[in-house]
């Protein structure tokens, strides 16, 4: 377990360095959200390091430097057939007005083979000043045979006050409801018909 949360830290340390090209910004003083495609040379560095891209959700968050968003907060809301049964992580930062406003946030999910339908996850914030990280272990109630990933597409503005969805790790047996993720929670209740939805969530306080 150690040696994996090193191999990610390792790879997020890689991302958070990297020099900020400019993020176009949708309009003036707006704090953005997107996903982060990984370059050829992260992937290969990946691949080195015998992690899987497949496990991990990556997102940029470039907030305005003027912004009024004191903490963030990224949690995973597990549904059932339409219903929440549980919330995983919790993991929250707090904004200060002299940081560097370009924030990477990680989830990763590892099935743990020892101890049946267990997964753990693992949450991160990082910037160029140091990383925030918190871990949990989470048992599904049951099996399933399928699965997939889904993530919003394009820039969306992060709202104080407002909490968005960021992508969803999907299971189920024999067949799923694949629809696109959309910020609102409120317009995902087609997505949460599937047997388990492990929904990205962040939310600007």
């Amino acid at each position: 377990m150690r040696k994996i949360t090193y191999i990610l830290l390792v790879v997020i340390f890689l991302v958070s360095c990297k020099k900020d090209e400019t993020l176009i910004l949708i309009k003036e003083k707006k704090s953005i959200l997107e996903n982060y495609k990984m370059t050829k040379s992260e992937m290969n560095t990946l691949n080195m390091l015998g992690e899987s891209r497949e496990k991990l959700a990556i997102y940029k968050l470039k907030l305005d430097d003027y912004t009024d968003i004191q903490s963030l907060e990224a949690k995973i809301k597990v549904y059932s057939k339409g219903k929440l049964v549980h919330t995983i992580g919790g993991i929250a930062i707090t904004i200060l007005k002299d940081n560097d406003k370009t924030y990477y946030l990680t989830f990763k999910r590892q099935l743990q083979h020892e101890t049946k339908n267990t997964y753990e996850w693992d949450i991160i914030f990082s910037n160029r000043n140091g990383h925030s990280m918190g871990q949990t272990l989470y048992k599904q109630p049951d099996q399933t045979n399928m699965s997939l990933f889904e993530q919003i597409e394009g820039k969306h503005e992060i709202v104080k006050g407002k909490e968005m969805a960021l992508g969803a790790f999907v299971e189920g047996n024999d067949s799923m409801e694949s629809v696109s993720i959309l910020p609102d929670l409120k317009d995902n209740e087609r997505l949460f018909k599937n047997k388990y939805v492990y929904l990205l969530c962040l939310e600007a306080k």
